[in-house]
Parts: C-alpha cells; sequence; structure tokens
C-alpha cells in the first residue's frame, strides 16, 4: 500500500508535533515493512536530520515541482498536493499533525486519515492568542470533518473531539504515541558525564521537560521550591516564550540563580541523558493531549510527578504520583517524600519500566497499521 504523511512538521518542528511525525514514520518503516511511505515536505532547505537508521528503502521523501517553490511552497501543501497525490498513487493520507489539504476529500480514491492531538485551544482558551485559537478552530474542524478516519492520541482527545465537535464515536480510533528509542537505551558514564559538563549540571537535580509556557507550570514549581525551602535544583528543558521571561524574573527576584538552571538547546539524545542524571521528573502541566515526557521518564527509569484529572493518567498508568498542579502543598510533598524514601522510588521505577513497554515503537506501528489495512 501506497501511504503519504503531511510531513512539514517532521522536517520543521523540534517539538512535540515533529517528534510524534519522526517517530510513527521510524516506527512503521521500520515495523511494517510492506508499505511504501511518502513523505510530503514544502521544502528541504535548513530541514532537521531526519535519520532513519539506514530504513529508507520504503521511504520516499516529496517536495514541490520547481514551479510551485518559493513562495508558492506553503499553497503546495495546503491546496495543491492533491494532483501530485494521485500522482503518486497514494492510496491513503495521513495529516500528522491536526491538517488535512483542502480538496482531498475530492480524491474518492484516497482514504484520509488525520491525527488530533488535542483542542486545549478550546478547553483553556486563555493560553491562546486570539488568531491562533481562530485558526486552529477552523483547520482542526475541517479536518474532522472531511476526515475519514481521526486518530485520537488520548482517549481525553476522544473525548474532546466528540464533546465540542460532536465527532461520531465510531470514526475515532485512539492510538497511544511512544517515545523516541532513544529514551530506552542505556548510557555510559562517560557520555552522562559529557552532557554533564556542557550543560553545567549538578550531581542531583528535579528536571522537567516541554516548552516554557504558563499552561506547563513551570512557575508554581519554582514557587514551590522557595516557599517549601526545598534545597534541591532545577532543571527545565524547553522551548523558550513568553512566559520564560516571568520565570527568570521570579528566579532573579528570589536569588535562585544557583538553583533554577533553564536549557532551550538540548537534542533529543543529550535530553536522554538529562533524564538519566535526574532524580525525579516533574510535569505539572494543566492540560496535555498525551504527555510525551511522562513516558520518556518512565522509559528513562525516573519516577515522575504530574497531575492529576488530566489525560496525564493514561501517559503515567499506575507509575506515576499525581498531584493537583495548582497545590503547592502537594508538589513540595511529592518532591520531598521522592527525595527522601528510597523503597517509593523503587516502587515507582518498577511499575514504570512495566507500564511503559505499551508505548514501544513496534506497538504504536501495529496499532496503526490496522486502521491502514481496515481502510484499505
Amino acid at each position: 500500500m501506497r501511504i503519504g504523511y503531511d510531513a512539514k512538521q517532521i522536517f520543521y518542528n523540534k517539538g512535540g508535533l515533529g517528534n510524534y511525525g519522526r517517530n510513527t514514520v521510524f516506527y512503521l518503516s521500520r515495523h511494517i515493512k510492506n508499505h511504501e511511505y511518502y513523505l510530503y515536505t514544502p521544502s528541504l532547505r535548513k530541514a532537521i536530520n531526519f535519520d532513519l537508521n539506514g530504513n529508507m528503502d520504503n521511504v520516499t521523501i516529496k517536495t514541490p515541482p520547481m514551479v510551485l517553490q518559493g513562495p508558492f511552497k506553503s499553497v503546495w501543501r495546503t491546496r495543491n498536493i492533491v494532483p501530485q497525490l494521485g500522482r503518486d498513487k497514494i492510496e491513503i493520507y495521513h495529516g500528522l499533525g491536526n491538517e488535512l489539504p483542502v480538496s482531498i476529500q475530492r480524491k474518492k480514491n484516497i482514504k484520509t486519515i488525520v491525527t488530533i492531538h488535542d483542542l486545549i485551544f478550546l478547553r483553556y482558551p486563555q493560553f491562546y492568542k486570539d488568531l491562533d485559537r481562530w485558526t486552529y478552530k477552523k483547520k482542526f474542524l475541517f479536518s474532522s470533518e472531511i476526515a475519514d478516519t481521526i486518530v485520537a492520541v488520548s482517549k481525553q482527545t476522544q473525548q474532546d473531539l466528540i464533546e465540542f465537535y460532536k465527532v461520531s464515536p465510531q470514526k475515532i480510533r485512539v492510538v497511544y504515541q511512544g517515545c523516541d528509542q532513544l529514551y530506552f537505551e542505556k548510557r555510559t558514564q562517560e557520555e552522562l558525564q559529557a552532557v554533564r559538563e556542557k550543560f553545567n549540571l549538578p550531581e542531583n537535580f528535579i528536571l522537567s521537560v516541554g516548552t516554557i509556557e504558563e499552561r506547563k507550570n513551570l512557575l508554581t514549581v519554582v514557587r514551590t521550591l522557595f516557599h517549601k525551602r526545598i534545597d534541591i535544583p532545577l532543571v527545565a528543558v524547553g522551548q523558550r516564550t513568553e512566559y520564560t521571561e516571568k520565570v527568570r524574573e521570579y528566579v532573579k527576584r528570589r536569588k535562585m540563580d544557583n538553583r533554577v538552571i533553564l536549557i532551550h538547546n538540548a537534542s533529543n539524545y543529550e535530553l536522554s541523558c538529562i533524564y538519566r542524571m535526574a532524580g525525579m521528573t516533574i510535569y505539572p502541566s494543566f492540560f496535555e493531549g498525551f504527555g510525551i515526557p511522562v513516558i520518556e521518564s518512565l522509559a528513562t527509569g525516573i519516577p515522575v510527578i504530574t497531575s492529576k484529572g488530566t489525560c496525564l493518567r493514561e501517559a503515567g498508568g499506575d507509575a506515576a504520583w499525581y498531584i493537583n498542579p495548582g497545590s503547592m502543598e502537594e508538589i513540595g510533598h511529592a518532591i520531598q517524600t521522592l527525595s527522601n524514601d528510597s523503597d517509593k522510588r523503587a516502587e515507582m521505577i518498577e511499575k514504570g519500566y512495566k507500564h511503559v513497554r505499551k508505548f514501544t515503537g513496534e506497538n504504536v506501528a501495529r496499532n496503526l497499521n490496522r486502521i491502514y489495512n481496515y481502510m484499505k
């Protein structure tokens, strides 16, 4: 079967959507070899290096014809790609990042799938700019309506699609994400020490991973460390936003510069090493579509503290410690307990290793392949 993918995020997004796309194609090309995978991207100029470790025999990368490059390449991706899909004899087109091209529904011989990651912009509009919210609503609703099948990355996203967009439950399939194979691999002490020296990391620290934005709630963790007098450094790895400056201002005002380290440029490999050096991970997000840092923590053998009442329990199962993300009392208690109780840490790590097996790349690939075969 010939399967096409919207690959812009794969080549130009270093964050969650990009990781999802890269992992998905890597897992499929490695574990499901009887399909041909076509990656459609508006450009490869200054693109992220997408290394498939030699699994390129069944993967083809496609860019716009010369006449549609330059200022027209974005239009090609959203509107003019459909004739190209026909010429390539694509049987299924999968929008990996919440979108499908305009007019693809007119190609009756091409089945369509869209992965919807979350509808947080509808549930928590205060975290988004008006224009972004309007754009997301329009794109996500269109893709949800015309897709033959919707892949939701969690049961929470499935329920949000039903609640906000009135999508039929029969149209939605839940396929959990996996995390990069890097996080399952062991690291030597030499590798860890090299990363420790590069980022000047302390011997023991609490780790926070994810874009440093208001919804991820990093400032509450910093405030907890100050008010509860917890003398453990915090290392936060994630993309910088306007909210980052609020965190920096608080850190400077409370003279916590030597206790809070912000890192914005770590590679996936470096991040996998940073996880393994951490004493614990904290991920007190107010809301997520899934929560990959929870899975990454479990895969690297690190206890994780995360939020109650969201889809994060789908990611963490019985292996995580769940807290009210707005409660410094609960966050402080969890940190202090995991710092002092070695038996509790060991129990959580053991449960984590068992739980994370369901998120392996092979499972992700086989679950998606069942959907592709059903649609054929």
